[in-house]
């Protein structure tokens, strides 16, 4: 499937959007809120989880018997309900929650959710026992519900408030093959359909006469942009052409928002479509900044969840530091409603699964399951992660360990620790390194260029290449052979490295160039500043005016004078890059070797001083290595003068299996295992 920006890639997107959403934006696109009448089905269905992790380990083949089983189960459900004019509103890696509406709703809605448990039942007799049994507990209301379509990067629908909570709680009362009906639902049916009473609703008895097919009026989507109405990544994901279904490795959060009962009560319907509209756009804004995927909001007693995930359905480095700092940033944030977070990380089933008229990208899993208990069991205001996000993440944060606790679907209590604020991003280094393997060009061109450099031509070359390649293992060996050289005093090595959770404080990298050239690690800026300031008097006085530029360089105040006072606001990046590079001139007594690693998360301020050092090193006995990913951001110094780029590629088969005999000679593997653990990297 492809998707495109034009009319024809939007309709592509209809059997992604839910039906009402499509009315919504065809008949009334600014609003956010509406209360419609209509029966609300909330169908759970177990054993889907138990299946995928079953299949995990059969790679490629094990997904698509996944997105086979899921295809022919929700194909002949929601072929039942769509037949008695269903809608369905949510569609989770193991739920549906569907719509009726107009005459009989309650009825038909009811008739669909009998019917539904016997197609299950019957594909349940005639499906090979090895797939695993599904079992399936339905809760059903009737009566008035909110309904809020909110956002900015895409209009996500929200089912939220009073109706929806009695509907959770029929469906949580449901056991396993069970039905079970509000009262408002009950009052619609002839007692003989009245059940046994079962917590606040009663089962549903019998088989209520079947209302016939109800015909579905086609929509003209001529004119309706649906691409508002999915979201971002997923519409990206579409666009590409989709992916094959997979197990892989990803980062689940789920975020869950409460007190919305009470808050529509002393809000009304619009005022808390308001708070809704902030609080989505503060997700997707902190998604959106750390490449983090908003896949969608699902139902919840008193308020509702929203899904993210780090790694699904696109392939991205770090995805628990990601992660973190997006529910950092989304915690951090003035809210109106109550949140409680939950993470983890695991390998997870991705897909796009349904049928023709009605799809959904999704994830399941246990890994997905697990960060919806740690979700429950987290405190208001907290993030609960386990252990091996917070290990996996570059970026640490104060935490607190709580005890261990027990969770559905976990014979064993789980660890789990409260974050906190960011604490720092992790040392590098403190493991064994292996030799570098096949890598000798590229290592010439690093090494020829810092022979340039020392003789006065410096230069900036940019190190490309996707995560893992072995970028950063080609720059750490360059400064290890200066350090070790007999010379070993001939280089000032400045090491910078980008991170994330810095890419929006100016300058960060800047002053830190500063400081290392100082000698400063820990970045004292007053002392910095005095030093600076006698070297600039003595060496460039007439660079005295420009120093104030230096405090948001630093972060330290400095008094303006009237030249700084008066500089256009347009004009102070360059101006300050220029003070830079003759402050340097003036502090470094040797030829400089600056790395500047993870460019792609260097704050805009600090590239433009970065590019500023780059013009100037022509001159100069500087060579600045550029290490980065091939995205868009941060310090990319391409199409400057005297910038060479080293693209790394995957290393060939043979310097591949050397590389795994170098770092498994302790603990060799079987030839068969070393030749599909090589051919499985892709020389990565």
């Amino acid at each position: 499937m492809t998707t495109s920006g034009s009319a024809s890639g939007s309709a592509n997107l209809l059997p992604y959007v839910p039906r009402l959403v499509t009315e919504w934006l065809a008949d009334d696109p600014s609003a956010t809120v509406r209360i419609l009448d209509g029966s609300v089905v909330f169908v759970d269905i177990s054993g889907f989880t138990a299946l995928s992790e079953r299949l995990a380990g059969q790679g490629k083949v094990g997904a698509e018997l996944v997105t086979e089983r899921l295809d022919t189960v929700f194909a002949a459900l929601l072929t039942l309900a769509y037949e008695r004019g269903g809608g369905l509103l949510k569609f989770g890696g193991d739920a549906l929650l569907l719509r009726f509406d107009g005459s009989d709703h309650a009825l038909r809605a009811c008739s669909s959710a009998v019917a539904m448990r016997r197609a299950l039942a019957e594909l349940e007799r005639i499906t090979d026992a090895g797939q695993g049994r599904l079992r399936m507990s339905v809760g059903v209301h009737s009566g008035a519900f909110h309904f809020f379509l909110v956002g900015e990067s895409h209009r996500e629908l929200l089912v939220t408030g009073p109706a929806a909570t009695v509907t959770v709680a029929m469906e949580s009362t449901a056991a396993a093959g069970q039905i079970v009906i509000s009262p408002a639902t009950a009052d619609t049916m002839p007692p003989k359909h009245w059940g046994a009473e079962v917590g606040p609703g009663r089962l549903l008895k019998g088989t209520p006469a079947d209302p016939g097919s109800t015909p579905i009026e086609r929509i003209d989507t001529a004119g309706i942009d649906l691409s508002r109405a999915v979201p971002e990544a997923i519409r990206d994901h579409l666009a590409a052409g989709g992916h094959e279904p997979d197990h892989r490795q990803a980062t689940v959060a789920f975020v869950k928002f409460g007190g919305v009962d009470a808050y529509l009560e002393a809000h009304g319907p619009q005022g808390t479509a308001d708070t809704l509209g902030r609080l989505v756009r503060t997700v997707q804004h902190a998604a959106d900044a750390h490449r983090v995927t908003f896949l969608g909001s699902d139902i919840a007693e008193d308020g509702g969840k929203i899904i993210l995930a780090a790694g699904a359905p696109r392939a991205t480095g770090d995805h628990e530091e990601r992660m973190l700092l997006t529910l950092r940033q989304i915690r951090d944030a003035s809210n109106d409603l109550p949140l409680r977070i939950g993470v983890t990380r695991g390998h997870v089933f991705a897909g796009d699964v349904g049928f023709p008229y009605r799809r959904t990208y999704t994830i399941m899993g246990d890994t997905v399951n697990l960060a919806a208990r740690l979700m429950a069991a987290a405190h208001p205001g907290n993030v609960l992660a386990s252990p091996d996000v917070l290990r996996h993440s570059r970026a640490k944060f104060h935490t607190k360990a709580l005890e261990p606790f027990a969770v559905k679907g976990k014979a064993l209590p789980v660890q789990a620790s409260e974050v906190g604020d960011l604490a720092e991003a992790a040392a590098e280094g403190g493991h064994h390194e292996v030799c570098l393997v096949g890598r000798e060009w590229e290592m010439g061109v690093l090494r020829d260029a810092l022979d340039e450099a020392s003789e006065g031509r410096g230069r900036v070359v940019r190190v490309v290449g996707p995560p893992g390649i072995g970028k950063s293992r080609l720059v750490r060996e360059l400064v290890a052979g200066v350090r070790a050289d007999a010379d070993g005093d001939r280089f000032e090595v400045i090491d910078l490295r980008g991170h994330m959770y810095e890419v929006s404080t100016p300058y960060v990298a800047a002053g830190q160039v500063l400081c290392e050239a100082a000698g400063m690690r820990d970045r004292d800026a007053s002392p910095l500043v005095r030093r600076i300031e006698e070297l600039v008097a003595a060496g460039r006085p007439d660079e005295l005016p420009w120093l104030p530029l230096l405090g948001t360089v630093l972060d330290v105040p400095i008094p303006d004078t009237p030249e700084s006072a008066a500089l256009d606001h347009r004009f102070r990046a360059e101006r300050t890059g220029a003070l830079i590079v003759s402050v340097l001139d003036l502090m470094l007594e040797r030829p400089a070797l600056v790395i500047v690693d993870d460019a792609h998360w260097i704050d805009d301020a600090s590239a433009h001083v970065l590019d500023a050092l780059g013009d100037a090193a022509g001159s100069r006995p500087w060579l600045i290595v550029c290490v980065r990913r091939d995205v868009s951001g941060g310090y990319d110094p391409v199409g400057a003068d005297r910038v060479l780029t080293v693209e790394v590629p995957p290393l060939e088969d043979d310097c591949a299996t050397e590389l795994l005999e170098l770092t498994t000679e302790h603990m060799p593997l079987a030839p068969h295992e070393m030749q599909a653990v090589a051919d499985k990297s892709g020389g990565n």
